[in-house]
């Protein structure tokens, strides 16, 4: 049955310790431990929300697009009850109670006190409610998941976390040593640019997660080293000065195909 339920009051005691933690794993010895035990074979895929994505025919709903299949296609779907960060982390700004997605064979073993079993509609209309509340879906194969759930194995288990800016446990991603900041993959084929448009306000970097983006001389850069292309700076940019242009006709297809290489939902 997984972890028992009072797991969440011990995570929300060790939630103030997010950012302490991540920076230990630059730290020999310790860090190897971390990534082996939390991090080990993670492949996570944020999806752009809320603009249009220029380079394609036809603007394209991305989330449903890359998500929908993988909830048709899934054996088991599970809802959570509430988002963990958001809970952990108090949050006032968007709604503890819409609670990640879990996908595949490993999602059983979850406690139903933590969470709900779901046929295909209700999954997607959950997740669609998420997303009109300006939530990003974040997906993909997350060992630090059937850790603290108490289930696996870790490749029949597919995360669709729902994340807010302000509390996503992913924002402590910046901590992170650079090779473990790779298993945050771009969508295939997805550039974000900055446009003349752009006043220097500073909105983007404030939303940022893993701090890719700065003001110099009055406009904002990007990092694409760090940009993991969730377009939340896009989002809130109130002159319209961040543009996400996707280079690959077949970004769709593609990010499912990898995603299906470390992980399987049937």
């Amino acid at each position: 049955m997984g972890r028992p339920a009072w797991i969440v009051d011990v995570i929300k005691k060790l939630w103030p310790t997010r950012f302490a933690q991540a920076k230990a794993a630059n730290y020999p010895v310790i860090g190897p431990w971390i990534e082996r035990t939390f991090f080990w074979g993670d492949q996570m895929t944020q999806i752009p929300i809320h603009r249009e994505i220029e380079g394609l025919d036809q603007s394209v709903a991305l989330p449903m697009a890359v998500i929908e299949e993988f909830v048709r296609e899934a054996s088991v779907r599970v809802i959570m009850h509430n988002c963990l960060c958001r809970d952990c982390n108090r949050c006032k700004s968007y709604p503890i109670q819409t609670g990640c997605v879990f996908l595949g064979e490993a999602a059983k073993g979850i406690n139903p006190k933590l969470g709900k079993r779901t046929g295909v509609e209700e999954t997607l209309g959950h997740i669609r409610d998420a997303v009109q509340r300006g939530l990003v879906p974040f997906m993909g194969r997350n060992k630090l998941d059937t850790v603290w759930l108490g289930v696996g194995p870790g490749d029949r288990l597919l995360t669709i976390c729902l994340c807010c800016p302000c509390c996503c446990f992913y924002g402590t991603v910046k901590h992170f040593p650079a090779h473990m900041r790779k298993a945050i993959v771009k969508l295939e084929g997805l550039e974000v640019h900055v446009t003349d448009e752009c006043v220097g306000c500073g909105m983007c970097a404030t939303v940022c997660l893993t701090e890719a983006i700065r003001v110099h001389g009055g406009r904002a850069e990007i990092d694409p080293e760090r940009c993991i292309g969730c377009g939340r700076c896009a989002s809130e940019c109130a002159s319209g000065a961040v543009r996400l242009v996707l280079t690959r006709r077949d970004a769709v297809e593609a990010c499912k195909q990898r995603i299906r290489s470390v992980v399987t939902v049937s």
